[in-house]
């Protein structure tokens, strides 16, 4: 509940397990040393340790610990001869550290790689090399305001409509395909693309209800044509690791859409289909 989450920074770092003991003892000195908690989780019989500090990336002076806390980190992991990226990719999130981790002549080759396959600097830039500064072009704006919506349902436990929305951390479990097993998400299973997953309702939900100064907030004809697609089957809220509850949040925006637009006859056929 809240702005604070717990955020992806340092959650893919690896050690030899020899060092581990040291190295967390020196990680939890980071965090202590900023006053910051921490999400713990691993594979700890290989090294790999899986760490979210706590962070609310609204605030201003979170955004610069943010990047702190991956510089430190950095340092920290090359003191153990680790990796910032044992498990998953480097990217916008760790790039800029990579020069920390194999030092500047091997990223000066890395660059010589990328100009010389790829001159036009066109296959997936700014992912390895050149990387942007990594706590730009974040999610939020620094010293955005959550507005507070007024809604019909009650989403006072997670602090609004827009937090309920802000929840989806985009790590993407909606995609997955029927041969996972499962129910979330049938629309996506149905048509593979990213328009018809349980994240981009979130998404777009989190960007459209976070503007300012809207008087019907509720009113986007093309935030209703994304959440037409949902089935309102709630295997979101039971599955998503964040337990995104998107048919609640549904039916809260179709409530006020039809109360401006009224109810398309479809929806009243279906509605009323025992009748007829």
């Amino acid at each position: 509940k809240g702005d604070a989450k717990p955020v992806s920074l340092i959650e893919d770092t690896a050690v030899n397990v020899n060092m581990l003991p040291d190295y967390m003892d020196e990680l939890k000195g980071i965090l202590d040393k900023h006053k910051k908690e921490c999400v713990y989780y691993a594979h700890i019989g290989s090294g790999e340790i899986h760490l979210r500090p706590i962070l609310n990336l609204k605030d201003p002076d979170d955004v610069k610990l943010f990047r702190t806390l991956g510089l430190e980190v950095a340092t920290l992991v090359k003191k153990y001869h680790g990796s910032m990226s044992g498990e998953h990719g480097d990217g916008r999130l760790r790039g800029e550290f990579i020069p920390i981790i194999l030092g500047n002549r091997n990223y000066e080759l890395l660059k010589e790689v990328k100009k010389s396959w790829d001159p036009l600097n066109i296959l997936n830039p700014g992912k390895i090399v050149d990387t942007p500064i990594m706590n730009t072009s974040l999610r939020y704006t620094s010293g955005q305001v959550t507005p507070d919506i007024k809604t019909i349902f009650d989403f006072s436990d997670v602090g609004g409509i827009v937090r309920a929305a802000e929840k989806c951390n985009g790590s993407g479990d909606c995609r997955k395909t029927e041969k996972a097993g499962g129910t979330m998400c049938p629309s996506y299973m149905a048509t593979r693309d990213e328009y018809a997953s349980t994240r981009a309702r979130a998404n777009l939900l989190r960007e459209l209800l976070s503007l300012q100064g809207q008087e019907k907030p509720f009113n986007s004809r093309e935030l209703y044509e994304i959440l037409d697609l949902c089935l309102s089957c709630k295997g979101c809220k039971s599955e998503c690791p964040s337990s995104v509850d998107i048919a609640k949040m549904k039916a809260e925006f179709l409530q006020h859409y039809y109360d401006d637009h009224g109810i398309p006859i479809r929806t009243r056929v279906i509605a009323n289909i025992s009748k007829i």
